[in-house]
Protein backbone atom coordinates (compact mmCIF):
# COMPACT_ATOMS: atom_id res chain seq x y z
CA UNK A 1 0.00 0.00 0.00
CA UNK A 2 2.81 2.43 0.86
CA UNK A 3 4.41 1.62 -2.50
CA UNK A 4 1.18 2.55 -4.31
CA UNK A 5 0.93 5.86 -2.39
CA UNK A 6 4.53 6.70 -3.26
CA UNK A 7 3.83 6.06 -6.95
CA UNK A 8 0.76 8.31 -6.91
CA UNK A 9 2.77 11.05 -5.16
CA UNK A 10 5.52 10.87 -7.84
CA UNK A 11 2.97 11.01 -10.66
CA UNK A 12 1.44 14.17 -9.15
CA UNK A 13 4.84 15.90 -8.94
CA UNK A 14 5.54 14.99 -12.58
CA UNK A 15 2.21 16.45 -13.77
CA UNK A 16 2.84 19.68 -11.83
CA UNK A 17 6.31 20.03 -13.36
CA UNK A 18 5.03 19.58 -16.91
CA UNK A 19 2.32 22.21 -16.31
CA UNK A 20 4.93 24.74 -15.08
CA UNK A 21 7.22 24.10 -18.05
CA UNK A 22 4.31 24.69 -20.45
CA UNK A 23 3.56 28.08 -18.88
CA UNK A 24 7.18 29.30 -19.11
CA UNK A 25 8.24 27.80 -22.46
CA UNK A 26 10.92 29.78 -24.38
CA UNK A 27 9.73 28.50 -27.75
CA UNK A 28 8.78 31.39 -30.13
CA UNK A 29 5.12 32.03 -30.73
CA UNK A 30 3.75 31.29 -34.17
CA UNK A 31 2.89 34.27 -36.37
CA UNK A 32 -0.59 32.78 -36.56
CA UNK A 33 -1.12 33.94 -32.99
CA UNK A 34 -0.66 37.60 -33.94
CA UNK A 35 -3.78 37.99 -36.08
CA UNK A 36 -4.00 39.61 -39.56
CA UNK A 37 -1.69 42.54 -40.16
CA UNK A 38 -1.34 45.20 -42.85
CA UNK A 39 0.99 44.65 -45.74
CA UNK A 40 4.23 46.61 -45.90
CA UNK A 41 4.25 50.01 -47.52
CA UNK A 42 5.55 50.01 -51.09
CA UNK A 43 8.89 51.56 -51.90
CA UNK A 44 9.30 54.52 -54.17
CA UNK A 45 7.44 53.84 -57.38
CA UNK A 46 5.74 50.64 -56.14
CA UNK A 47 2.50 49.60 -54.47
CA UNK A 48 2.31 48.08 -51.02
CA UNK A 49 0.89 44.60 -50.44
CA UNK A 50 -2.62 43.93 -49.20
CA UNK A 51 -3.31 43.41 -45.50
CA UNK A 52 -5.19 40.11 -45.62
CA UNK A 53 -2.32 37.86 -44.51
CA UNK A 54 -0.55 37.57 -41.19
CA UNK A 55 2.44 39.81 -40.69
CA UNK A 56 4.60 40.86 -37.78
CA UNK A 57 7.15 43.32 -39.19
CA UNK A 58 7.56 42.68 -42.91
CA UNK A 59 9.47 45.21 -45.00
CA UNK A 60 9.97 46.02 -48.67
CA UNK A 61 13.53 45.84 -49.95
CA UNK A 62 15.04 49.33 -49.95
CA UNK A 63 12.00 50.92 -48.35
CA UNK A 64 10.31 51.40 -45.02
CA UNK A 65 9.00 48.51 -42.96
CA UNK A 66 5.39 47.47 -42.99
CA UNK A 67 3.00 47.75 -40.06
CA UNK A 68 1.66 44.75 -38.17
CA UNK A 69 -1.42 46.43 -36.78
CA UNK A 70 -4.77 46.52 -38.53
CA UNK A 71 -5.61 45.62 -42.09
CA UNK A 72 -5.58 47.43 -45.40
CA UNK A 73 -3.30 47.97 -48.35
CA UNK A 74 0.00 49.81 -48.48
CA UNK A 75 0.34 53.06 -50.37
CA UNK A 76 2.53 53.48 -53.42
CA UNK A 77 5.76 55.38 -52.97
CA UNK A 78 6.35 58.91 -54.16
CA UNK A 79 9.45 61.02 -54.49
CA UNK A 80 10.64 64.09 -56.38
CA UNK A 81 11.07 62.19 -59.63
CA UNK A 82 7.95 60.07 -59.63
CA UNK A 83 4.27 60.77 -59.34
CA UNK A 84 1.68 58.92 -57.30
CA UNK A 85 1.95 55.16 -57.59
CA UNK A 86 5.23 55.35 -59.48
CA UNK A 87 4.13 57.16 -62.66
CA UNK A 88 6.74 59.63 -63.90
CA UNK A 89 6.16 63.21 -62.80
CA UNK A 90 5.83 65.79 -65.59
CA UNK A 91 8.32 68.64 -65.28
CA UNK A 92 7.20 71.94 -66.81
CA UNK A 93 9.41 73.51 -69.45
CA UNK A 94 10.88 77.01 -69.33
CA UNK A 95 7.91 78.52 -71.22
CA UNK A 96 5.27 78.03 -68.51
CA UNK A 97 2.90 79.61 -67.56
CA UNK A 98 1.70 79.77 -71.17
CA UNK A 99 -1.68 78.08 -70.78
CA UNK A 100 -3.80 80.77 -72.47
CA UNK A 101 -3.55 83.18 -75.43
CA UNK A 102 -2.97 86.14 -73.10
CA UNK A 103 0.11 84.44 -71.62
CA UNK A 104 1.47 82.98 -74.86
CA UNK A 105 5.25 82.58 -74.81
CA UNK A 106 7.01 84.48 -77.64
CA UNK A 107 9.32 82.37 -79.79
CA UNK A 108 12.31 84.30 -81.10
CA UNK A 109 13.77 83.71 -84.55
CA UNK A 110 17.38 82.96 -85.22
CA UNK A 111 19.32 86.20 -85.60
CA UNK A 112 18.91 87.74 -89.05
CA UNK A 113 16.37 85.14 -90.15
CA UNK A 114 12.66 84.32 -89.90
CA UNK A 115 13.19 80.70 -88.98
CA UNK A 116 12.76 79.09 -85.59
CA UNK A 117 13.50 75.60 -84.26
CA UNK A 118 13.58 74.35 -80.66
CA UNK A 119 13.51 70.90 -79.05
CA UNK A 120 12.97 71.69 -75.37
CA UNK A 121 9.17 71.85 -75.07
CA UNK A 122 7.14 69.64 -72.71
CA UNK A 123 3.41 68.93 -72.68
CA UNK A 124 2.00 67.69 -69.37
CA UNK A 125 -1.25 65.76 -69.02
CA UNK A 126 -4.30 68.01 -69.14
CA UNK A 127 -2.18 71.02 -70.13
CA UNK A 128 -2.11 73.21 -73.23
CA UNK A 129 0.69 75.42 -74.48
CA UNK A 130 0.35 78.74 -76.34
CA UNK A 131 3.10 80.53 -78.29
CA UNK A 132 3.35 83.84 -80.13
CA UNK A 133 4.99 83.74 -83.56
CA UNK A 134 6.17 87.01 -85.09
CA UNK A 135 5.05 87.29 -88.71
CA UNK A 136 5.15 91.08 -88.96
CA UNK A 137 8.13 91.00 -91.29
CA UNK A 138 7.25 93.68 -93.86
CA UNK A 139 5.27 91.48 -96.24
CA UNK A 140 1.64 91.98 -97.17
CA UNK A 141 1.18 88.24 -97.44
CA UNK A 142 3.21 85.82 -95.40
CA UNK A 143 3.73 82.15 -96.13
CA UNK A 144 4.44 80.00 -93.12
CA UNK A 145 5.53 76.46 -92.42
CA UNK A 146 5.09 74.64 -89.10
CA UNK A 147 6.35 71.23 -87.99
CA UNK A 148 5.52 69.78 -84.55
CA UNK A 149 7.10 66.48 -83.54
CA UNK A 150 5.98 64.84 -80.28
CA UNK A 151 6.86 61.76 -78.22
CA UNK A 152 10.11 61.13 -80.07
CA UNK A 153 8.66 61.24 -83.59
CA UNK A 154 11.16 62.08 -86.32
CA UNK A 155 10.41 64.44 -89.20
CA UNK A 156 10.04 62.05 -92.13
CA UNK A 157 8.82 58.87 -90.47
CA UNK A 158 8.91 55.27 -91.60
CA UNK A 159 9.16 56.13 -95.30
CA UNK A 160 12.65 57.44 -94.60
CA UNK A 161 13.39 54.80 -91.95
CA UNK A 162 12.86 57.30 -89.15
CA UNK A 163 11.05 56.66 -85.87
CA UNK A 164 7.27 56.96 -85.67
CA UNK A 165 5.55 56.39 -82.30
CA UNK A 166 2.76 53.80 -82.30
CA UNK A 167 -0.71 55.31 -82.77
CA UNK A 168 -2.50 56.02 -79.52
CA UNK A 169 -3.85 58.79 -77.29
CA UNK A 170 -0.56 58.96 -75.37
CA UNK A 171 1.19 59.98 -78.63
CA UNK A 172 -1.57 62.24 -79.97
CA UNK A 173 -0.75 65.89 -80.61
CA UNK A 174 -3.23 68.59 -81.68
CA UNK A 175 -1.98 71.84 -83.20
CA UNK A 176 -3.98 74.99 -83.97
CA UNK A 177 -2.80 78.25 -85.56
CA UNK A 178 -4.72 81.51 -85.02
CA UNK A 179 -4.41 85.06 -86.25
CA UNK A 180 -3.18 87.02 -83.23
CA UNK A 181 -5.14 90.06 -84.39
CA UNK A 182 -8.55 88.41 -84.83
CA UNK A 183 -8.24 84.98 -83.11
CA UNK A 184 -9.47 83.45 -86.35
CA UNK A 185 -8.41 79.81 -86.77
CA UNK A 186 -6.29 79.68 -89.93
CA UNK A 187 -4.77 76.22 -89.65
CA UNK A 188 -5.03 73.02 -87.61
CA UNK A 189 -3.78 69.47 -87.59
CA UNK A 190 -3.97 66.35 -85.43
CA UNK A 191 -1.87 63.20 -85.36
CA UNK A 192 -2.08 60.08 -83.17
CA UNK A 193 1.56 59.24 -83.93
CA UNK A 194 3.22 62.49 -82.85
CA UNK A 195 3.79 64.28 -86.16
CA UNK A 196 1.94 67.37 -87.48
CA UNK A 197 2.90 69.27 -90.64
CA UNK A 198 1.08 72.53 -91.41
CA UNK A 199 1.65 75.05 -94.21
CA UNK A 200 -0.33 78.21 -94.81
CA UNK A 201 -0.17 81.79 -95.95
CA UNK A 202 -2.00 84.92 -96.96
CA UNK A 203 -2.81 88.36 -95.58
CA UNK A 204 -4.35 86.93 -92.39
CA UNK A 205 -0.91 85.60 -91.42
CA UNK A 206 0.90 88.94 -91.79
CA UNK A 207 0.17 90.28 -88.30
CA UNK A 208 1.55 87.63 -85.93
CA UNK A 209 0.24 84.17 -85.20
CA UNK A 210 -0.76 82.30 -82.06
CA UNK A 211 0.10 78.62 -81.83
CA UNK A 212 -1.78 76.21 -79.55
CA UNK A 213 -0.40 72.73 -78.76
CA UNK A 214 -2.34 70.19 -76.69
CA UNK A 215 -3.54 66.59 -76.58
CA UNK A 216 -5.91 64.17 -74.85
CA UNK A 217 -5.57 63.51 -71.09
CA UNK A 218 -3.18 60.61 -71.74
CA UNK A 219 -0.73 62.84 -73.62
CA UNK A 220 2.44 63.79 -71.71
CA UNK A 221 5.64 64.07 -73.73
CA UNK A 222 8.49 66.28 -74.93
CA UNK A 223 8.02 67.89 -78.35
CA UNK A 224 9.83 69.97 -80.94
CA UNK A 225 8.67 72.98 -82.97
CA UNK A 226 10.10 74.21 -86.26
CA UNK A 227 8.56 77.32 -87.83
CA UNK A 228 9.46 79.46 -90.81
CA UNK A 229 7.81 82.61 -92.15
CA UNK A 230 8.46 84.50 -95.37
CA UNK A 231 7.73 84.16 -99.04
CA UNK A 232 7.35 80.75 -100.67
CA UNK A 233 8.35 78.73 -97.60
CA UNK A 234 7.22 75.20 -96.94
CA UNK A 235 7.31 72.22 -99.23
CA UNK A 236 8.46 68.65 -98.76
CA UNK A 237 11.63 68.35 -96.69
CA UNK A 238 11.72 64.56 -96.97
CA UNK A 239 13.42 63.25 -100.08
CA UNK A 240 14.62 59.77 -99.23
Amino acid sequence: MSLIRSSIRLMGFAALGLSWLGATSCLPRSDDDLGPGAGGAGGAGGAGGGGGGSSSSSSSVGSTSGSSAGSGSGAGGRDSETGSGGSPACVNDAYEENDAPASAAPLAYREGDTWFSRIDFVLCSGDEDWYLLDTTIGLEEVDWSLRVLAAGAELCGAACEQYTPPPGPENTVIVEVYSAATMELIGSGQSDHGRVWLDGGGPDAADDLLLRVYGPPEAAYPYDITFAAGSAVGGDECEC
